[in-house]
């Protein structure tokens, strides 16, 4: 599990799934 603080695809966490930039 990677932490929820960079923004990337966080589906597994549940969160919205957002696109790496």
């Amino acid at each position: 599990m990677h932490k929820p603080e960079r923004p990337f695809p966080t589906e597994k966490l549940g969160r919205r799934p957002r696109q790496p930039n």
